[in-house]
């Protein structure tokens, strides 16, 4: 039995560890909000604009509510110290404060990852313990700790990290409900796992474990077993659903979910997301090379740990296997699988690993733990020093600011900078894709518009008027925009319509050969004005941060400074 004093401290080392290497970068990007999928935030700011906690599912949101349950209560400390310190005098005023400064609310919803994501190393500490004792959970909290995927992930405003949480709180639950066959455990295990299902759609894989907890508790067919299986289940599922109706209260107050076009070409949905049965290996090599550059150290061991375990017919091994194994044979072939898919099946990587881990170095030096740990944290530590520079977009906005002319018609690819639309441009957008349901402005957008605020630039954004709008994917302009465009059959056909001043290049991939319509109408009729690169020299393969690298730890030295090649073109009249 390990000494609970001991394992507690080794849980906080290894939490205030992976706080700090967290909390370094937290900040990165902003004012631009470039992490994508963070409608989170929006969603808890929505609820507290319309003082209802449970708005329609896709209303401002397609995850559950968990993650902005938790987001609220430091949003409202935000006011409160907002009036109490002056900033603001009322609430409308600090209303119209919080549309101009959005980034605030991102910045405190990263702290909520940070903590989860500083909070899953120190359940992985005693998840690991459970398996193989203290120093196999050193081993699994450090690399929960430092593995630079999860802590990239534990910088965003996404529920990830604390979908991760959850899911490592329901493995440990189901490990002791194994070994001591209590129902407080597996009532705690499919808690954590409703958890994890109310702050993502993904989380609900982790009921699997409370259920194989069960299974391997009392083994066996027919009488006393069985009957205790069924009853452990049963109250597993009770807890289960009543985390689950907490992060998707539309089920119960709005009767459901609203058929929507993302769910009406899904074959199974819960709340604002669906999942379509299609596979395809079209996208699984950039997940597993993402994955495996990144985290490949504790796939490998975990790999070794989990034949280790099985070796050893260890029950809390096989319930870790029966979670783990079924979510990355099923993600492998998934056609549009990422490499973050993978991280929900970490929590048992991790402990299979420092199983691993503690198992090898026994029989070898101290060289094997420091090399095996110490890896990760030389690709975290150029993570954090990555994530800390200005990223491109931020730069160029200083610059395109500086040579472009106030009220001038700039054509924007996705993923570029955010630059400030002018009163014109808004009211001409608005128009076009009003819909009487949803609001086609963002918050900010809708504050310049309302207030009429000077200045700002005549933006023809393009991912809000072209077909699969990813820079190289151009296909058609949207149905809405032919409103503004009637004569504008295609995607060059457009920009010669709507007659841009100046465009902004987009290359997440700037190693790589675009000819594309967008690219061939600029070579045709823009003269390049400057560039801004994230690397010192050359065009790197991948230029993705902050979002996940394909390339795995290799891109970590392609690039200086996160953000995509930024390039502003003239365009000839």
């Amino acid at each position: 039995m390990e000494n609970p004093r001991r394992l507690r401290g080794t849980a906080w080392v290894v939490f205030f560890v992976a706080l700090m290497l967290r909390l370094l970068p937290i900040g990165h990007g902003l004012p631009g909000l470039y992490v994508p999928d963070t409608h989170s935030v929006r969603n808890a700011l929505g609820m507290l604009k319309d003082k209802n906690p449970a708005p329609r599912a896709n209303q401002y949101s397609s995850y559950p509510y968990l993650y902005s349950y938790l987001c609220i209560p430091l949003f409202a400390g935000d006011y409160a110290a907002a009036r109490a310190t002056g900033r603001a005098h009322s609430a409308a005023e600090y209303q119209q404060w919080a549309g101009a400064h959005l980034e605030r609310f991102h910045y405190l919803a990263r702290w909520i990852s940070a903590f989860a994501g500083a909070a899953a190393a120190a359940a992985a500490v005693y998840l690991g313990a459970m398996l193989a004792g203290r120093r196999a959970g050193l081993f699994a909290g450090l690399f929960a700790a430092t593995g630079p995927m999860f802590l990239l992930l534990s910088t965003h405003e996404r529920p990830w990290s604390c979908v991760l949480l959850f899911e490592t709180l329901a493995a440990l639950y189901a490990v002791k409900a194994v070994r001591d066959s209590k129902m407080n455990y597996f009532i705690l295990s499919a808690s954590s796992a409703g958890a994890a299902v109310a702050c993502h759609q993904v989380g609900a894989a982790a009921f699997a474990l409370p259920c194989a907890a069960a299974w391997f508790a009392f083994p066996g067919f027919g009488g006393d077993a069985m009957r205790r299986m069924f009853s452990c289940i049963g109250a597993a599922f009770a807890a289960f659903i009543v985390l689950f109706l907490i992060g998707n209260p539309y089920y119960i107050i709005k009767g459901g979910v609203e058929t929507t076009k993302l769910t009406e070409i899904t074959d199974f949905s819960v709340g604002g997301q669906g999942l379509k049965f299609k596979f395809s290996l079209d996208h699984t090599g950039e997940a597993i090379s993402g994955i495996l550059g990144l985290e490949g150290i504790v796939c490998i061991l975990g790999i070794v740990g989990a034949f280790y375990a099985y070796s050893k017919r260890d029950r809390a091994g096989f319930i870790l296997l029966a979670f783990s194994a079924p979510l990355v044979l099923f993600f492998i072939p998934y056609h549009g699988t990422h490499a973050r898919y993978f991280m929900i099946a970490f929590p048992a990587a991790w402990a299979f690993a420092g199983l691993a881990l503690d198992r090898l170095s026994a029989r070898s030096s101290v060289l094997l733990p420091i090399v095996a740990i110490g890896i990760p944290l030389i690709f975290t530590f150029r993570l954090d020093q990555l994530l800390l520079r200005d990223d491109t977009r931020n730069l160029a906005i200083a610059e395109l600011e500086h040579r472009i002319p106030e009220h001038a018609r700039v054509a924007v690819e996705p993923y570029g900078p955010e630059l400030r639309a002018d009163v014109e441009s808004l009211k001409r957008f608005a128009a076009a894709f009003a819909d009487g349901k949803v609001d086609p402005l963002t918050r900010r957008e809708r504050l310049v518009l309302d207030r009429n605020e000077p200045g700002g630039f005549d933006l023809l954004p393009l991912e809000r008027y072209i077909f699969d709008a990813a820079p190289g994917q151009y296909t058609d302009i949207l149905p809405a925009a032919k409103k503004l465009y009637s004569n504008a059959g295609g995607v060059p056909e457009f920009l010669r319509e709507a007659r841009p001043e100046y465009a902004v290049r987009v290359d997440r991939f700037p190693g790589e050969p675009r000819d594309d319509a967008f690219v061939r109408w600029l070579q045709k009729n823009g003269e390049m004005m400057f560039e801004i690169s994230p690397s010192a020299g050359g065009a790197p393969l991948e230029a993705l941060l902050p979002f996940e690298p394909r390339l795995g730890a290799w891109s970590l030295w392609m690039v200086n400074r996160p953000g995509p090649r930024i390039q502003l073109y003239q365009i000839k009249r």
